[in-house]
Parts: structure tokens; sequence; C-alpha cells
């Protein structure tokens, strides 16, 4: 047996339930700025920003007259040289027509 009555119980638990707090409330997001939250924003930037990079990195390689290059050795391991000169024509001797 209960010590409250059916309707006494039900009246008792929606006051107690009235009295107790609410969920906080989500800030609305500004009417303003429908578009891309502030994480999206950050995201494009630096995507933006690599994309700048390797444009003006290969916009480098192409444009560097005297570019290095990297050749891989019989180990595997890079070795760096530069790119070869153009031979020079040989220079005709005076004892080599004799």
């Amino acid at each position: 047996m209960s010590v409250w009555a059916l309707p006494d119980a039900t009246t008792i638990a929606t006051r107690l339930i009235a009295l107790l707090p609410g969920r906080p409330r989500r800030p609305k997001q500004s009417a303003s700025a429908p578009g891309l939250n502030v994480p999206q924003l950050i995201r494009v930037a630096l995507v933006l920003v690599g994309v700048a990079f390797g444009a003006t990195y290969m916009l480098r390689l192409l444009t560097t007259p005297n570019a290095q290059t990297l050749d891989a050795d019989r180990n595997g391991s890079a070795v760096t040289s530069t790119r070869p000169e153009p031979a020079a024509m040989p220079s005709p001797t005076r004892g080599a027509a004799d």
C-alpha cells in the first residue's frame, strides 16, 4: 500500500518536476552567418594556404634555371647532383692537322 493516493501522488510529482532545473539551452547561431561555422572556415583557410604554398613551390621548381635534382644511387639512397652543363665544343689545336 502507498502512503499517498494516486491523484495526490500525481499532483505532488508534477509539482516536484516543475521545481527541477531545466536543460541549458544551446545558443542560437546568428542569422547573419548561415553558411560556414568557425571550424569549417579554419579548415578551408588551411586548405587554401596549403594550395598556395604548393603552387608557389611548383612554380619555383619550374622557373629556377639551375635546380638541383635527386638521383638514387645503387643502394637506394638519394644523391643530390646538379644538372649537367652543356659540353663545350673542343677547340681546334694546331698540332692535330699536321
